[in-house]
Order: structure tokens, then C-alpha cells, then sequence
């Protein structure tokens, strides 16, 4: 809406973050799809305006999803309750999801720059270097790849979409220095 120059609607969407929306709702929601589409566009509508109302529910929304890292492994849950900060694995299973863990750092990093708290960053970063490190055991790996292996044959239109991700999955699980 800003960058169309749609002003009226920025201003209306810009009051409901401000006046309406609620980041302390008691229900669940998933770290990953949270930080990268609510904290990452509260964080992108603040590098716009540098309207500090949004950098202020970033922050809010940063504090809380922090409890997800709360683990003795220090990979995070993949479920948070925004409320009680209670965390959990996923309800499919044991493990939170090595491409979910592993792709949430720009955000976090971000929140610790512009906010002068290095917690968010240390903390997302913890999580990605014990990943490098331990590889999360192969067990991880092996489970994330059968699931994306079955879902890209289920819902891929062409085989050649299929190796294609795959072998880029292959090089990231490979690439040793992230």
C-alpha cells in the first residue's frame, strides 16, 4: 500500500496494527510462517515509514516468540503460545522442521539491529550454529527430506520441478559453512 501510494488504505491499515491488533492472543501459532510474515512485515513497514509504532509491536511480537528457543537444545519449538509463552513441537511430530529453524535469522537480526538488543540475534544464531554443528542428527534431515520428497510428488506438476528442488535441498543439507 505505501509504495502504490495508496495512502488512505496505509493509514487505515496502520491504525488497526496500532489500535487492534492484539500480539498477546492466547492461541498457538508457528514460529516460522509468525516471524516471517507478521514480525518480518511489521519490520519491513517500519524500514518504510520509520513510523516507530510498528518497530515498538515488532519488538512485542520479537519478545514473545523468543520462547520458542527455550529448549535445552536451543532449537526452538515450532509452536508458541503468544500468550502464556508456553512453546511446543509441532502436533505432527517429535521434531521441528530443520527449513523452518534454519530460515528465520534475517528477522531476527534485523530486530537486534534496529533495536540495539542483541538477544534476538544471539539467539536465532544459537539455533542456526547448533544446527551446523550437529547436523540436528541425521534422523532430521532424513524426515525432512522424505516429507519434502513426498510432497513435491504430490503436488508437483513436472518431475523436472521435482529434481530441481531436490538437488537444491541435497546442497543446502551439504553446503557446510551457511
Amino acid at each position: 500500500m505505501w509504495l502504490m501510494g495508496l495512502n488512505e488504505e496505509f493509514k487505515e491499515a496502520r491504525d488497526w496494527v496500532e489500535n487492534e491488533m492484539v500480539v498477546a492472543q492466547n492461541k498457538d501459532v508457528n514460529l516460522f510462517e509468525t516471524t516471517i510474515r507478521v514480525l518480518g512485515g511489521l519490520l519491513s513497514a517500519y524500514h518504510l515509514t520509520k513510523d516507530h509504532m510498528f518497530l515498538e509491536k515488532a519488538t512485542d511480537l520479537g519478545d514473545r516468540l523468543l520462547h520458542a528457543f527455550a529448549t535445552s537444545s536451543h532449537i526452538p519449538y515450532s509452536d508458541v503460545n503468544l500468550y502464556t509463552l508456553k512453546a511446543h513441537a509441532p502436533k505432527w511430530g517429535p521434531d521441528s522442521s530443520v527449513s523452518e529453524v534454519t530460515s528465520i535469522q534475517l528477522e531476527f537480526r534485523d530486530l537486534s539491529q534496529l533495536t540495539g538488543n542483541k538477544v534476538y540475534q544471539e539467539t536465532a544464531d544459537r539455533s542456526l550454529d547448533k544446527v551446523q554443528v550437529s547436523r540436528m542428527n541425521v534422523y532430521m534431515y532424513f524426515y525432512s527430506f522424505m516429507l519434502m520428497i513426498f510432497l513435491l510428488l504430490k503436488y508437483s506438476s513436472t518431475l523436472s520441478s521435482v529434481v530441481i528442488t531436490l538437488s537444491i535441498l541435497v546442497s543446502v543439507i551439504l553446503v557446510k559453512d551457511l
